[in-house]
């Protein structure tokens, strides 16, 4: 599955954000919102792309993807 969207700097609303490394969490909880099914943690920069992001979001339980995954995944 794929995330993507525009991120705005905080103190000006109407400025895309601008920064090398904007760290974003990813995640999938359950109806009642009271459960994380999966979590996930990636670092983007929007330097060059005017605020815009797009993540794969999903890896694999082992190996040099799964670094992406929380503690809080279950």
């Amino acid at each position: 599955m794929t995330v993507d969207g525009r991120l705005y700097d905080a103190a000006n609303s109407s400025q895309p954000l601008l920064d090398a490394s904007v760290h974003l969490r990813i995640q999938v909880l359950n109806p009642a919102k009271t459960c994380i099914l999966y979590e996930e943690e990636q670092t983007v920069s929007t330097l060059s792309s005017s605020g815009y992001f797009n993540l794969r979001v999903g890896s694999p339980t082992s190996g040099a993807d799964s670094l992406k995954r929380t503690s809080y995944d279950s």
